[in-house]
C-alpha cells in the first residue's frame, strides 16, 4: 500500500511539473508577439520611435541663410530659404547628395511633405549645414540697427524670403529670409530688369535684391 501511494504522488508531481513548464512555454512566446505588435502600431511621431530613428536634423551655418530649391542646381526654382540657426530634416540617412557644378546638393523634406534641395558648399568643405547637435557660436556683436537710413526690413509677400544676386536677375549668391535686414547701397542704386525692380545691397552679402514690381508694396520696409 505503501509503494502505491508512493507511485501515486510522483505521478502527481511529475504531472504537475509538464503543466508548469507547458504553461511558461506557452508564455513567453504569447508575450514577444504582444510586445512587438505594440511597437509596430506606435504613431510616426511617437519618442520611443523617434528616439530609435537615426538624427535627420540638421542647422544652417550660413549667416546670409540658405536657399531650398526644387532641383539640385543654381538655377532652379527657389522654393523657400533656411535662414541663419535654423534646422532642416534630411529627406534620407545617410543624406542624399547630388554633386552638380562643384557644389554637394543635399535633398531635404520641407513641412508638407515635399522634397527640396540646398547647397551644402563644395566637396571636401565642412558644409553648409550641421547636425543639430553640434553646438554653434553665433557672432558675439550685432550691427545697430538705425531707423530708416540703408537699413531694410525683408517682409517678402511670397515665399519665406528673397534671393540675394551678383547682379539683377544674375547668379545667386545668397539668401535672406523674412524678418531679416539687409542694408542698401550708399547712395542707393536702383535697376528696373525683368519687369521687377532691383536694389543693391552690401549686408549681409553684397549683391541685388527684387523689391517687386514697381508701383507695388515692395519686399522691404524701414526697419524698426
Amino acid at each position: 500500500m505503501q509503494c502505491s501511494n508512493t507511485s501515486r504522488y510522483r505521478n502527481f508531481l511529475f504531472g504537475l511539473g509538464v503543466a508548469v513548464v507547458s504553461m511558461v512555454g506557452n508564455f513567453v512566446p504569447v508575450f514577444a508577439a504582444t510586445t512587438n505588435a505594440s511597437l509596430e502600431t506606435l504613431p510616426v511621431d511617437s519618442p520611443l520611435l523617434a528616439q530609435a530613428a537615426p538624427d535627420r536634423c540638421r542647422r544652417s551655418v550660413v549667416p546670409e541663410g540658405l536657399n531650398i530649391r526644387a532641383q539640385p542646381s543654381l538655377t532652379a526654382a527657389v522654393i523657400g530659404l533656411v535662414g541663419y540657426l535654423q534646422t532642416v530634416n534630411l529627406s534620407t540617412l545617410p543624406a542624399t547628395v547630388n554633386t552638380v557644378g562643384g557644389i554637394n546638393w543635399v535633398q531635404i523634406t520641407l513641412s508638407n511633405g515635399a522634397t527640396g534641395w540646398i547647397a551644402n558648399g563644395a566637396p571636401g568643405t565642412g558644409g553648409n549645414v550641421l547636425p543639430c547637435t553640434t553646438v554653434v557660436n553665433p557672432p558675439t556683436t550685432t550691427p545697430p540697427v538705425t531707423p530708416g537710413g540703408t537699413c531694410r526690413l525683408v517682409r517678402s509677400p511670397i515665399g519665406g524670403g528673397l534671393a540675394i544676386r551678383a547682379t539683377p536677375g544674375g547668379n545667386l549668391v545668397g539668401g535672406v529670409a523674412n524678418g531679416q535686414t539687409v542694408t542698401l547701397a550708399n547712395p542707393p542704386v536702383t535697376r528696373v530688369e525683368g519687369g521687377r525692380q532691383w536694389l543693391q545691397i552690401t549686408a549681409p552679402v553684397s549683391g541685388w535684391v527684387s523689391n517687386g514690381q514697381p508701383g507695388s508694396s515692395g519686399n522691404l520696409g524701414n526697419c524698426p
